[in-house]
């Protein structure tokens, strides 16, 4: 079954390794290498093969994601106390989302290529900020299983709701009429505001009933603000890895 298909040994790894709070086990993933294999399969990928819009979607946030997993293993192989992208301040952010290449379908990709160019450039797809993880705590909870082409709306709309519900998030905080969000709507605002009047028109479909009550009567009065973004890594028992030499 190829990757277009299901790619099950992924799915197997995301069920398998990726906790209920969306944290990954890298210390098993490292010494069990199935990510490793999931991320190698990519490289001969006919990208030929992918034709409907919900096909791409899904197969490049499956991807990401993939990239990501592969991206922490490659570095804890030789630094047991990698604790993410930003262990060695901005240098390390830009060398493991720009500067690393990773081979799809025979060509080379930066996982912000990947993210910029497809998803939101050709794709114009917002609700893949809820859906891409990058290995931090603040990011969305990684799902438990694929993206499913056939599905992929619904589970969109899915992670969406889930994020922008949750405590990391948003949370409003009706006493002061502030509005307080993840970071990753205000660096990607832009697309938000592109598929609703407003980044708060967006966030609203997704609130819970009493929320968008508040905001409808009290929407002039609201000022935003933005949690401070965790970049420690997603993993659990860290502790346990032995680099590789």
């Amino acid at each position: 079954m190829s990757w277009l298909h299901g790619a099950p040994q992924l799915d197997r790894v995301l069920s398998r390794f990726v906790d209920e709070h969306g944290q990954v086990d890298y210390a098993a993933l490292l010494a069990d290498g199935s990510a490793q294999s999931c991320a190698r399969e990519l490289e001969t990928f006919n990208l030929g093969t992918l034709d409907a819009r919900e096909e791409r979607l899904a197969f490049w946030i499956n991807a990401y994601n993939c990239l990501v997993i592969a991206g922490v293993l490659d570095e804890l192989k030789t630094n047991a106390h990698y604790r993410g992208v930003m262990g060695d301040g901005w240098f390390g952010l830009l060398r493991f989302f720009y500067l690393k290449r990773y081979r799809v379908g025979g060509r080379p990709f930066s996982l912000t290529t990947i993210e910029n160019r497809i998803l939101r450039g050709e794709l114009r797809e917002p609700r893949v900020h809820f859906a891409l993880v990058c290995a931090s705590n603040s990011c969305p909870p990684l799902k438990r299983g694929l993206y499913a082409a056939e599905r992929i709306d619904a589970e969109l709309d899915m992670a969406a709701g889930q994020f922008i519900r949750s405590a990391d998030g948003v949370r409003v905080e009706r006493e002061t009429h502030t509005v307080w969000l993840s970071q990753i709507f205000q660096w990607y605002r832009g697309d938000f505001e592109r598929a609703a009047d407003s980044l708060l028109g967006y966030i609203e479909r997704y609130l819970p009933v009493d929320d968008q009550a508040y905001l409808a009567r009290h929407r002039p009065q609201v000022r935003l603000r933005y949690f401070r973004y965790n970049w420690q890594l997603n993993g659990k028992r860290m502790g346990e890895i032995t680099p590789r030499r």
